[in-house]
């Protein structure tokens, strides 16, 4: 097993969230880059990964919400008045953040939304290349779905 210290970063910053990167990121774009030579699959393939984006953003404005609903509700407490200031200044952070998130998945959903609205003028209008550029994949994971393409078509009797 072959671990570098990038992916060891990657997964401790977004542990909380890593199931909800594996499940709405990683494994549909994998879906995509599998499915760029066939029209049916790819068009599936890409449908899912907008409509879990979509959800996503979805759970990231309950989460937003519900965390500026904690600090707000922290800012009424009695009997905090001694406390050190860099207690009020992570309170604050953590409100102007939580406000910052619900901006984003806002503006997210509307551009999701959008995209799916038009989905039949998004396929005619960009080919595969500049959906997979869209998805940013890497390199390397082209590089394994051509591997594996290739394996499976000389295991072809």
């Amino acid at each position: 097993m072959d671990v570098r210290p990038p992916e060891i970063l990657s997964w401790f910053l977004a542990w909380p969230y890593y199931w909800t990167l594996c499940h709405y990121t990683i494994f549909p774009i994998r879906k995509i880059v599998m499915a760029q030579y066939d029209e049916n699959k790819f068009r599936k393939a890409t449908k899912v990964f907008f409509h879990g984006k979509l959800n996503e953003a979805k759970l990231v404005t309950l989460a937003s919400t519900l965390s500026a609903a904690a600090s707000f509700g922290a800012f009424s407490w009695t009997g905090i008045e001694n406390s050190p200031w860099i207690l009020f200044a992570l309170w604050y952070l953590s409100l102007v953040l939580a406000i910052l998130s619900l901006i984003t998945a806002g503006q997210q959903s509307a551009l999701i939304h959008t995209i799916i609205q038009h989905e039949d003028d998004f396929y005619t209008t960009l080919h595969t290349q500049a959906i997979l550029k869209l998805v940013a994949v890497k390199k390397d994971i082209t590089s394994q779905s051509q591997q594996a393409r290739n394996q499976r078509h000389s295991q072809a009797p």
